[in-house]
This record gives structure tokens, C-alpha cells and sequence, in this order.
């Protein structure tokens, strides 16, 4: 059983109690099993709460207009979309900061994680930019993270079969070779790269023509 569109995680948790059978371990969503947990988001206290599945939520509250008359803030789900890279992006303001564009996964792990140390970025376990439960995130390095898109096939190289001059990557053609780190850059650890080896003959070939 696919959920309609307009569920909330709420109503998917309550029909999956109600009538568990009529969802398939291939539907399931695994947010939608876990019990739903709210902090608020770092920065924005008293404004806006995130969740452990990576919903993002306003804070009910009595404001007061200008002209001294209360309005009233009501408890509602912000809207989420897909960034260029995938990652679930909201929008979140307060009176001191004004409307920002901000990263789901980045709002959750430092509400459910800790503060992001020094130099470190937000890693997706599974290698799924939109999957941001707290069990599936982690702070690491520009390496690790790149570690991670490498394994889960997402790194942008690891999809190229050729190179820039339509050499296939083949292994008898594909040097692979060891980049030094660079710390100023945020990455900490050596990483493998690779080049082409007919490019290579055909510039050794130019230099010594």
C-alpha cells in the first residue's frame, strides 16, 4: 500500500499500527516507523523545532504586531525541497537573523548530535541526500564524506566511464594514483585519484615531438 500524497509522518505512523499488513517491508518508509522526536533547531530556539526523522516545525506563539495587536503563530510543518545535490533544503527566520536557506540534515544533526566540530561536514551513511534521520547522519571529514559518495556510487567520479577526451576507463587504461591531503580545503586524509593513460601517452608524445 503506497501512501497518498499529503500525509504527514503522523498519519503514516497511525495507518501502519491500524492496518500493518497492507504495507510491504519495500514500502515502508523507515522514517515512518520510528517515534517522532522534537528539538528545537540550533540558533532558532523558540522559533522552529526539527525532528528525528528530519521534519522541521514552527513554534506556537503570541506575537505582537506594530500596531500592538497579538497574532497568533500556529504549530505547522515547513515545506522542504531538493537542492541542485539532493539534500532537503527549508527555509527558517527569526527577528534577528531574518529568512535563511538552510540544510534539513545540518538542522538535525546538531539538535540530535552535537555541535559540528571544527572543519567537519555532514555525512549520509546509506548514501541518501534526502534520508535524514538522526541514525543515518554523522559528523566526519571532507574525506570521509567523499569516502562515502565513492562506496555508495554517488561520488560525481566514480560515474564517469570516460575521460574528458572520450577515453574509456578501463583497467588497462586507468592510472590510479594517491592526493595528497589538503587541510586547507577541509580534506584531512590522502585520497585516490585516477587519470587516463592514453591522455598521458599522447601529452608525452607532444612534449617530446
Amino acid at each position: 500500500m503506497n501512501a497518498p500524497r499529503g500525509w504527514d509522518n503522523t498519519t503514516r505512523q497511525s495507518a501502519m499500527r491500524r492496518h500493518p499488513s497492507r504495507f510491504s517491508l519495500d514500502e515502508v518508509n523507515p522514517a515512518w516507523t520510528e517515534v517522532e522526536d522534537w528539538r528545537p533547531v540550533v540558533g532558532a530556539e523558540g522559533f522552529y523545532e526539527v525532528s528525528n526523522i528530519g521534519n522541521v516545525r514552527t513554534v506556537p506563539r503570541i506575537l505582537m504586531r506594530r500596531n500592538g495587536r497579538p497574532q497568533t503563530v500556529r504549530a505547522r510543518i515547513r515545506s522542504q525541497y531538493n537542492s541542485t545535490f539532493g539534500y532537503k533544503e527549508t527555509r527558517v527566520g527569526t527577528s534577528g537573523t531574518g529568512i535563511r536557506t538552510v540544510r534539513v540534515h545540518v538542522l538535525v544533526a546538531e539538535a540530535f548530535i552535537g555541535p559540528r566540530p571544527e572543519g567537519s561536514e555532514c555525512r549520509h551513511l546509506n548514501g541518501n541526500p534526502a534520508d535524514n534521520r538522526v541514525s543515518n547522519l554523522a559528523w566526519g571529514t571532507r574525506s570521509e564524506n567523499n569516502r562515502d559518495a565513492v562506496a555508495h556510487g554517488t561520488h560525481w567520479q566514480t560515474q564517469k566511464t570516460h575521460c574528458p577526451q572520450n577515453h574509456e576507463y578501463t583497467p588497462e587504461n586507468t592510472n590510479f594514483y594517491i592526493r595528497r591531503p589538503r587541510p586547507e580545503h577541509g580534506s584531512l586524509e590522502p585520497m585516490t585519484d585516477r587519470r587516463c593513460k592514453t591522455c598521458a601517452r599522447l601529452r608525452s608524445g607532444r612534449r617530446l615531438a
